[in-house]
């Protein structure tokens, strides 16, 4: 029988690699409780029966304070996965001992997306980027200075918040951690009806997706997941609700849609089955438009 063994460095090594995963899965489960209560607070400002008709200025500030909190969580988790020795600000005191006893300074929120690009091969979008230091900067005037905004623009930055930590943790941050479910999933379905929302999610897909193309008129582009009106035909060909991202196949979207002046057939120019528009004068395919 033989014995494989390992050099102290990389039982070290393994050993700093499994703590690394471990704080990173702390950190993320404390941003998503933490943004528990601002999301809550969207929610409730629903439209229809039971929506709250005012919110205390207390209640808007501490939502949108976690909002901020929970993004700077979000993105310590993305370092920490890398290893939990960049959370220290100071790396000439970084310890095992320090990080189990809670005693050191930890890095800021205007540090996190350096460090990521540094330390990452990814490049965090611009947007993104421009968001957080926005909502950084408003933090700051809010805690140490006074508030002079309305209930709408704090909402509205609640919104944009909770915008940029659905995409951090969708496009960065989810495979990183092997999260085998979506724990943003829902939340475009919970906040259909948040105007501030829907447009802060609409930019950041259209930012993604790229050029999109709106449906035939005489179609109906209401989602049957969200119910909002955004359902888009993608350039890759694909019908999809640019909001909640609801991907729906042709050919159910055909039959769904057939009517008295539209028909379900295979398009001589890109081949599929799809809905063929016909009008006083020329066919349309709803796919690639001829």
């Amino acid at each position: 029988m033989s014995y494989r063994y390992y050099s102290k460095e990389k039982l070290s090594k393994a050993a700093d690699d499994m703590l690394s995963f471990g704080i990173c899965n702390n950190l993320l489960d404390s941003a998503f409780n933490i943004l528990q209560h601002p999301f809550e607070l969207l929610r409730n400002e629903r439209k229809g029966y039971g929506r709250r008709q005012n919110i205390e200025e207390f209640e808007l500030l501490a939502s949108f304070l976690s909002t901020v909190t929970a993004i700077e969580l979000l993105l310590k988790s993305m370092i920490a996965v890398k290893s939990w020795k960049l959370i220290f600000s100071n790396h000439k005191k970084v310890s095992r001992d320090a990080l189990i006893k809670g005693d050191f300074r930890s890095i800021n929120l205007e540090n996190c997306i350096d460090i990521i690009e540094s330390h990452h091969d990814v490049s965090i979008d611009t947007r993104i980027k421009n968001r957080v230091e926005e909502i950084r900067v408003l933090r700051n005037k809010l805690t140490h200075y006074y508030s002079d905004f309305t209930e709408d623009e704090i909402l509205n930055y609640i919104a944009l918040g909770l915008d940029i930590f659905i995409e951090v943790y969708r496009s960065y941050l989810k495979k990183e951690v092997y999260d085998e479910n979506d724990r943003t999933e829902g939340f475009e379905e919970d906040l259909s009806d948040i105007h501030q929302f829907v447009l802060a999610r609409l930019e950041s897909a259209k930012r993604r997706e790229g050029n999109v193309y709106q449906l035939d008129n005489d179609l109906n582009r209401e989602c049957q997941k969200c119910w909002t009106e955004n359902v888009v035909l993608t350039k890759s060909n694909e019908i999809k609700c640019l909001y909640c991202g609801h991907e729906i196949d042709v050919e159910e979207f055909a039959a769904y849609h057939a009517a008295d002046n539209t028909e379900i057939s295979t398009c001589k120019n890109c081949q599929k089955k799809t809905v063929i528009v016909r009008r006083s004068h020329k066919p349309k395919c709803i796919l690639c438009g001829r």
